[in-house]
């Protein structure tokens, strides 16, 4: 055992330690030792072995990680309980922050369902539930997700909870905004007093739009595909638009994006298909859009996902572009 509970109740790793000082198992209160030798790592152990910490799978990332961010939390002011036993239920959360926000550190996927599943439970005990994934690599200001972190995205804030295993530091991932399936941009932050207590303020973000140059290679990506099916290039092809008009008049990234997998260009050709067709209605485009999962089961997006594509429509029927190739 690395961490160890003070007299005053904050934690302490055994590298910080001092010989003499009393120390407290952080699960069980009962007294630890300080083992400080030249073989190995500095470390704490019981003088009696009857304490049953939740390690189970447990990896060494996870395992500082959770001890780490308990004793930056406790140094901000939040009451911390470790591994605490949840009154009627039967998870044990990595944390538990002023009894009412519960913190999981999820740094291996597990399946959607799974996710979902944990979270509803808690949620239904009353608790706020903030998940933790590994801190993705930005790549020209952009940065990828696989299903499951962006399962984790709190959508009605916007943020993301990530962990750097090498500097061992919780960064708040805000301002989200999604480019596409996996693709995302965001503002990182540090770890701060607020960053748990504010559960509420919602994030402003403006309209973007995707580069050109970005938008001709997704659309060389769609070629590469090589099927007559593709729907991008089918799209554009019953439409007669060019690549040139798709990537000068496409590809608006609205906040609502978030909600959805399906590509901006993708989507966007969908309404102006549409839109050409008898009988057109909103509701034809937003089911043909692919939902994005997220922790908390059953988001109703229908109203958002509507909004979303009125967004577009008065951008198109504003800029005039009634299948006119420019």
């Amino acid at each position: 055992m690395y961490y160890a509970k003070q007299n005053n109740g904050s934690l302490i790793t055994a590298h910080e330690a001092q010989r003499g000082s009393a120390y407290f198992c952080p699960h069980c209160a009962e007294t630890v030792v300080l083992r400080q030798g030249t073989v190995k790592r500095a470390h704490f152990t019981h003088i009696k072995r009857n304490c049953r910490p939740n390690h189970s799978g447990e990896t060494l990332t996870h395992y500082k990680a959770k001890y780490r961010l308990a004793q930056d939390l406790q140094l901000l002011g939040y009451e911390v309980q470790i591994e605490p036993q949840i009154r009627q239920g039967s998870q044990i959360p990595d944390l538990l922050l002023n009894n009412k926000v519960v913190v999981e550190l999820q740094f291996s996927n597990i399946t959607l369902v799974e996710l979902q599943r944990r979270t509803s439970n808690y949620e239904s005990l009353g608790y706020m539930v903030c998940w933790i994934v590994l801190l993705p690599t930005v790549k020209y200001n952009y940065f990828k997700l696989t299903d499951f972190q962006s399962a984790c995205i709190q959508p009605q804030l916007r943020r993301l909870f990530a962990w750097h295993a090498t500097s061992e530091r919780l960064y708040v991932i805000t301002q989200i905004m999604a480019y596409g399936h996996n693709k995302f941009k965001g503002v990182y932050n540090k770890l701060n007093q607020f960053t748990f207590n504010n559960c509420s303020e919602q994030q402003r973000v403006s309209t973007a739009k995707i580069p050109e140059q970005s938008i001709l290679k997704y659309l060389q990506f769609c070629r590469k595909r090589k099927s007559v099916l593709e729907p991008t290039l089918s799209l554009m092809y019953q439409l007669q638009l060019t690549e040139q008009w798709v990537a000068k008049h496409l590809g608006y990234v609205y906040p609502e994006q978030l909600l959805i997998k399906t590509h901006p260009v993708l989507w966007q050709l969908r309404y102006i298909y549409e839109l050409q067709l008898p009988n057109f209605q909103v509701t034809q485009v937003v089911n043909s859009l692919k939902r994005r999962t997220f922790a908390t089961p059953n988001i109703n997006t229908t109203k958002e996902l509507q909004r979303l594509i009125n967004r577009f429509a008065q951008h198109y029927k504003t800029s005039k572009q009634y299948n006119v190739q420019n």
